[in-house]
């Protein structure tokens, strides 16, 4: 049963990206539907080994199974309160149930899986620029294989846009998302030269920084800048120099002039979205002002800081800065304000695994290089965005916890 549940895992990663693809007459998506039959199997074969090792993991997922309901009897958001309420209940078994099934032999796989879920968003990312550009833009329901479909809602659609061009998101719900998602992906790519052939991985890796920089969104840009200047110098150490081989070349230079292709097409959108780098813009940015506006309501008054104000509660608050929407950008501070101490927890969890990962930039594995590396792109992408409802994030995290162990803060 323990080889079944394993396999159930690896598929259940893979369909990862077909979270937003809905199956008529089934009110889950394929993505859900495995999860939850994983979930089923991982806790039949817990029962049958009878044998549990009880690591820091388990003490995270109780903290966050009791959070989640705490925040769900304080909403005031009862659609947001219900999926955010799934998404921890998701997000606790597999934190529990991943680092017991797979070991640090299993990381390679896991990686290519986490890789290979995200193939899916290279073909919506083509039809969501044809459709924009060509077709008028994008229609509120797309038919897929099977009678499956996406319905793409009019604030989906508002998303997708600036400016009047394209931001990718398909097939995720926003652009950052994606955006984080794109990141992480090319850090595992970067960090971790054997995890394909290295055609197929300078291919991806192409692909994949050009989905990135057409989400127009900065939370993944971000946590790779952050990642790569904490472990590329660790990694070009470690590098020897190789015979670059003719058909590298050829790949290379094909996807370069595709980018430059693309960028001379899109001239006024990167003009527009690398202007929000700059100092001036990210002083007035919104997301800034949200920052301020969530400590606000965190410490104004000893029950939010004890209790939190429950899932999504803010957007019926009136904010002093700005208007307030049900997370304020920044996963970390979320998390304390919507869930109190129990979610600071949380957050100071996260923050200390972040810092357990640093200290794998000294592993002589390429595997653990390139997870911790993983690790604290997804960590640092919480800083600029709400992502600890994103499936995605929740299994780079709990595959982390294959080689962390908090109780003694050492590898296992």
């Amino acid at each position: 049963m323990r080889d079944v549940t394993r396999k159930l895992y690896i598929l259940t990663i893979l369909t990862l990206g077909t979270q937003a693809i809905e199956i008529p007459g089934i009110p889950f998506s394929l993505f859900q539907i495995m999860i939850m039959l994983t979930g089923f199997m991982s806790v039949l074969a817990v029962l049958k080994e009878r044998y549990y090792d009880l690591h820091q993991n388990l003490a995270f997922a109780v903290v966050e199974m009791l959070s989640c309901g705490a925040a769900f009897s304080l909403s005031t958001f009862p659609s947001w309160a219900k999926s955010s309420l799934l998404v921890g209940i998701m997000t606790s078994m597999m934190i529990v149930f991943i680092p017991h099934f797979f070991g640090r032999e299993d990381l390679a796989r896991l990686e290519r899986a986490l890789i290979r879920s995200q193939y899916i968003a290279v073909p919506f990312s083509v039809y969501t620029y044809y459709m924009f550009y060509y077709r008028g833009g994008l229609p509120e329901r797309i038919r897929l294989f099977l009678g499956m479909y996406i319905t793409l809602d009019s604030d989906f659609i508002r998303r997708a846009q600036a400016s009047g061009h394209v931001r990718l998101a398909l097939p995720f719900a926003t652009p950052p998302v994606l955006s984080v998602v794109m990141g992480i992906c090319l850090v595992l790519l970067l960090m971790n030269r054997n995890l394909f052939r290295q055609e197929i991985r300078i291919s991806l890796m192409g692909i994949f920084a050009v989905i990135l920089g057409f989400t127009g969104s900065r939370a993944g840009v971000m946590a790779v800048a952050i990642t790569l200047l904490l472990f590329a110098p660790k990694r070009l150490k470690r590098s020897r120099l190789k015979r670059i081989h003719v058909s590298w070349i050829f790949i290379t230079g094909l996807l370069g002039l595709g980018i430059l292709y693309v960028a001379a097409h899109n001239f006024a959108y990167i003009a527009k979205f690398s202007s929000r780098y700059s100092i001036s813009f990210l002083l007035q940015d919104r997301h800034l002002l949200l920052l301020i506006e969530g400590v606000r309501i965190w410490f104004r008054s000893l029950e939010n800081f004890l209790f939190g104000i429950g899932f999504g509660s803010s957007i019926h608050m009136q904010g002093s800065l700005t208007n307030l929407g049900p997370y304020f950008f920044n996963s970390y501070l979320t998390l304390a304000v919507e869930r109190g101490i129990l979610g600071m927890y949380l957050a100071f969890s996260l923050i200390k695994m972040g810092l357990h990962a640093l200290k794998q930039r000294k592993s002589r594995s390429a595997d653990e290089f390139a997870m911790a590396a993983a690790a604290v792109a997804a960590l640092a992408s919480c800083l600029f965005y709400e992502v600890f409802h994103c499936y995605f994030f929740v299994i780079v995290i709990a595959v982390y916890y294959v080689i962390y162990n908090e109780r003694t803060g050492k590898a296992q």
